[in-house]
């Protein structure tokens, strides 16, 4: 029996929050870093200002990047 694949596209707007929300989480987890550097650069990512897709806020907070995206 073959199985389908299944291509999953994104809407352009979904690919926009998606590659965002990749760019804020990648300098936190694509190396190991010593105790206390991660708290640090989440504060430091948190602080700043941006340009949100879909969104009208312009910042975020250490929370957000650890929940869940809704």
């Amino acid at each position: 029996m073959l199985l389908s694949q299944e291509v999953i596209r994104m809407d352009a707007k979904a690919e926009k929050i998606a590659l965002f929300r990749y760019g804020l989480i990648a300098p936190l987890v694509l190396e190991a870093l010593p105790r206390g550097e991660l708290t640090r650069r989440a504060e430091e990512i948190a602080a700043r200002q941006y340009d949100i897709p879909a969104s009208k806020r312009t910042s975020i907070s250490v929370d957000t990047r650890r929940s869940s995206p809704t």
